[in-house]
């Protein structure tokens, strides 16, 4: 009897041994190794700003459908998969930045087939800018964080502002996946229409492969989105593609700024406004310069 009283002592140890280890290393686990796994990221500030980013058949977009940039989001999953603790937070810091954190924080919710697979607390970074300081969801224990090789902060891999994801290509297609497209000028006379039956057709629909804007524009106290959104459009642009997708554009005229090469005409003839899928973006002209023609260049 006494050996078998020693032997579940002996269990009983071990097992809430193993489950202090388990909470322990739970608290501590900030990396997904298996990053393939992930197939969506909601990041959210106390802003509140939220970014949401969704894997779409193998291809990372927003949630209003933008692609996201390439490199930002190969950034931020290598991020996740490679950061490690790189020390824990003294006793003497650890208030102050528990604190600093129920105030100012990003939390990164990480999914996988609808299913949450870890939440973090991003704060901010050390003072010698080399890590930066993270907190499990369920823990009170914030330890500072770093990728090894890498001298620099984490934080600002773990943006809230949909800008900096979107990608800058806004028309990117190859000339047998576009059925159509129609440019209206403002002057209706140079306006004009061309299917993928018309004999220029190959050499239009060329024109369309990788087509950036300079930027995605926001409000402020000096401009105003909806204002220039009334102006009268200077052109607008309809691409059919072949799955009956359709892909608009409306531009708008940019005034001349009080600098540059500009300032002394009555607009901006290097850039152009334009409304892409509900956002406002900066243009430059040489980028459409092959596809803004006149019926007069077909001749």
């Amino acid at each position: 009897m006494k050996i078998r009283s020693v032997f579940f002592f002996l269990v009983i140890v071990t097992f809430f041994s193993c489950q202090k280890k388990t909470k322990l290393s739970n608290k501590r686990d900030f990396s997904i190794k298996n990053i393939e796994e992930i197939d969506s990221i909601k990041i959210q500030n106390k802003t509140p700003k939220t970014v949401f980013l969704l894997k779409n058949n193998k291809q990372w977009e927003l949630k209003n459908g933008f692609p996201v940039r390439k490199e930002a989001i190969n950034l931020l999953l290598e991020t996740i998969r490679d950061m490690q603790i790189k020390r824990p937070v003294a006793l003497k810091e650890r208030e102050n930045i528990i604190k600093r954190m129920s105030v100012q924080r990003t939390q990164v919710e990480i999914f996988s087939k609808n299913k949450t697979i870890k939440t973090i607390y991003v704060g901010g970074d050390t003072q010698d800018q080399l890590g930066t300081y993270m907190i499990l969801k369920d823990s009170s224990e914030p330890y500072v964080l770093s990728i090894p090789g890498f001298n620099g902060y984490l934080s600002s891999r773990f943006s809230c502002e949909e800008n900096t994801w979107k990608e800058k290509i806004i028309f990117n297609f190859q000339k047998e996946d576009i059925e159509n497209v129609e440019l209206n000028y403002r002057d209706s006379k140079n306006s004009f229409q061309i299917n993928k039956k018309d004999s220029l057709s190959n050499q239009y629909f060329s024109n369309f492969e990788k087509i950036s804007c300079e930027k995605f524009l926001k409000n402020n106290r000096d401009f105003n989105i909806e204002e220039i959104k009334r102006r009268d459009p200077i052109f607008d642009i309809k691409i059919t593609l072949k799955n009956k997708k359709e892909i608009t554009l409306k531009a708008f005229e940019k005034k001349s700024s009080l600098k540059g090469r500009t300032k002394n005409k009555t607009h901006d003839t290097e850039k152009f406004y334009a409304l892409f899928q509900d956002e406002l973006i900066l243009i430059q002209y040489q980028q459409f310069q092959n596809i803004l023609k006149k019926k007069t260049d077909f001749k």
